[in-house]
Order: structure tokens, then C-alpha cells, then sequence
């Protein structure tokens, strides 16, 4: 029973350890991406959080306003030499409005 307790104990020391490391890990990207994470935000963009926090992934949200065109099927033209009259031979065309979302910090 003794010994049951003290391979408890010691995977209790582990896991806070593990989670230590992993805080002061997630604030050394933080501070070293601030700059980064600040600008993304004042454009409007998602920010994500990599894995233990040393990564970013950015992206801007109106790129959700982008579809294939469904004259041309994405090609940019319909005929060989022509290009596509709906989306002036880009193969995509613009959804709506841009959607009203301030950038955000997501983890």
C-alpha cells in the first residue's frame, strides 16, 4: 500500500512539474509575440495560440467572404481566351459584407 502511495505522489510532482514548464513556456510566447499579437488584433485578425504557446497562427476573417465561382467553377474562364464575366476571370468571387469582428486572441 506504501508503495502505491508514493508512485502517487511522485506522478502528482510530475504533472505539476509538466505544468510549470508549460506556463512559463506559454508566457515566454507571449512576451516574445506581443509586438506580433498586438498589430493582428488592431487589423481585425485571429490570432491562435500554438501548441505550449510558442507558436501563432494569424488569419484574416474576410477571407471567409471568398467562394469559388459557380459560372466558371474557379477557372477564371468559360471559354479558352475568355475570361469569366461573373468574377472578371479570378475564379472567385466576394460573399456579402466583411463580417464585423475585432480581432481576438484565441488559446
Amino acid at each position: 500500500m506504501r508503495a502505491f502511495h508514493g508512485t502517487q505522489q511522485r506522478d502528482g510532482q510530475r504533472r505539476w512539474g509538466i505544468g510549470f514548464l508549460a506556463d512559463r513556456l506559454r508566457a515566454a510566447g507571449d512576451r516574445l509575440f506581443c509586438s506580433d499579437d498586438e498589430r493582428a488584433i488592431a487589423y481585425g485578425w485571429q490570432v491562435r495560440s500554438g501548441r505550449f504557446g510558442l507558436s501563432r497562427t494569424y488569419r484574416d476573417p474576410r477571407f471567409d467572404q471568398f467562394a469559388e465561382c459557380g459560372f466558371c467553377h474557379g477557372w477564371g474562364s468559360v471559354f479558352p481566351g475568355h475570361p469569366c464575366v461573373q468574377c472578371a476571370g479570378t475564379g472567385c468571387i466576394t460573399m456579402g459584407e466583411p463580417l464585423p469582428d475585432e480581432g481576438r486572441l484565441v488559446r
